[in-house]
């Protein structure tokens, strides 16, 4: 893109690559850290949970246990703000450390790597973990990583990947991609990269209410996102403080089932822009023929469930039958009781309920970063952050830096175990929880 943009007050319109630009906030003055010493409220606070509320009251420690270190707690401190019913004033605690709390609790995937520059050192413990440690020595452990016995010698693991990524069953992949922001960027990068993510299904399609270039420039043939006929727009609401946006994806789904594509594969994946995604392992899991996957399915169809919670968003997985199904019943979700849910996979559970279309239990389809199923970062291993767990796709990275270093983790991995659907909620039993 090479026209006029709209960086918000304070950002920078930056080229990021001969592909795409991006807007780059200011940096910040960062808050100094800082040791608790005693004698200070935050000290006596962090003394107290240590030697008294840890055993009294371990749920008011989530990720902590009384093996952890005082600058772990001391972190927790931080984040918490409030202790006990007051105001606990906390600075980040210094480096270095120990890095168990961070690593399974708070996780170092989120963090952007221009927040591991030098010149945004801040001398914490988690910069010290995260860009000290994790963004350095995970790089190396891949390299050291032993090779895929199934895998030629002599191709590289993305074109493995993309080769796995075209067996059966196929996948319709679509995305719905805001005109303005991070998304633009992020989904161009991922075709110019190598095909990842909705680009290494079968069939692909992204969706916007403005025809945007996908491809680089000169490359042929050139691919413009497909418009639909929406306000992108949402306000923010509900009890979690998200995006009311069923009525834009009501549209969205209109949209792709008008695409023939969607009929002519087994399954049909959305995804949103930020969310890592390994069609190749979905294909194997869809393959395992058990944890309700047997057999052809009902005539209704299936959707798989992502989170013991409820259907999350970052990636929605639905059969061609499903899709028939609410094509030929789409009004009684739109015009009935699932539209009254302001949020879209709100509203798509509720109607595949509706609809009679089966749940599957799939809980190993997506590892969110925020806590959002209860699972922990980094819990497969306590050393190793979330993408290099077993899951199909792993969720949010919104740059390409960090979208691409999950990536390269998680297609590094080689597991003894094949994928089959999931449907234990996360737990210390299973290692997802922390």
């Amino acid at each position: 893109w090479d026209g006029a943009h709209c960086c918000e007050d304070g950002a920078t319109c930056v080229t990021q690559s001969k592909y795409f630009r991006q807007c780059v906030p200011a940096k910040k003055e960062s808050e100094t850290c800082g040791d608790a010493v005693q004698g200070d409220p935050c000290h006596v606070a962090v003394s107290w949970a240590m030697a008294s509320g840890i055993y009294a009251h371990p749920d008011y420690y989530p990720g902590l246990s009384p093996q952890n270190s005082f600058k772990e707690f001391q972190e927790a401190l931080h984040w918490q703000k409030v202790h006990m019913g007051k105001e606990v004033n906390c600075k980040k605690p210094c480096g270095p450390g120990s890095c168990d709390f961070i690593f399974r609790w708070e996780g170092c995937e989120s963090k952007r790597e221009w927040d591991c520059d030098a010149d945004q050192d801040d001398g914490s413990l988690a910069f010290h973990c995260c860009c000290k440690k994790y963004h350095n020595e995970t790089k190396q452990q891949l390299l050291l990583a032993e090779p895929n016995a199934e895998t030629d010698p002599n191709s590289t693991d993305d074109e493995h990947a993309v080769a796995k990524a075209k067996e059966e069953p196929s996948l319709f992949c679509v995305a719905l991609m805001m005109p303005v922001g991070y998304e633009l960027g992020l989904l161009r990068a991922q075709l110019a990269r190598g095909h990842l993510g909705i680009f290494g299904c079968d069939d692909w399609e992204v969706f916007s209410n403005k025809s945007l270039r996908l491809t680089p420039e000169g490359d042929k043939p050139v691919h413009h996102s497909v418009v639909i006929k929406s306000n992108m727009t949402a306000p923010i609401g509900g009890q979690y403080h998200t995006a009311m946006n069923t009525h834009v994806f009501i549209t969205f789904w209109n949209k792709v089932m008008d695409d023939k594509r969607s009929q002519t594969n087994a399954w049909t994946v959305k995804l949103d822009p930020d969310c890592v995604f390994l069609p190749g392992r979905l294909k194997e899991l869809l393959r395992s023929d058990a944890g309700g996957l047997e057999g052809p399915g009902p005539e209704a169809g299936r959707y798989l469930n992502n989170c013991p919670l409820g259907l999350h968003g970052p990636i929605e997985v639905v059969s061609k039958a499903a899709l028939t199904t609410y094509r030929e019943n789409r009004d009684k979700c739109v015009k009935g009781h699932p539209s009254e849910h302001g949020q879209e996979d709100w509203y798509l559970r509720s109607c595949m309920k509706a609809l009679g279309v089966q749940k599957v239990d799939a809980f190993n389809v997506l590892f969110e970063g925020m806590w959002a199923c209860h699972e922990r970062p980094s819990s497969y291993q306590p050393a190793r952050p979330p993408c290099f767990a077993p899951q199909v796709s792993f969720h949010p990275f919104k740059t390409f830096d960090s979208y691409l270093h999950c990536y390269e983790e998680a297609n590094g991995r080689v597991f003894d175990q094949p994928l089959v659907p999931i449907s234990d909620p996360p737990s210390s039993a299973n290692q997802r929880h922390g």
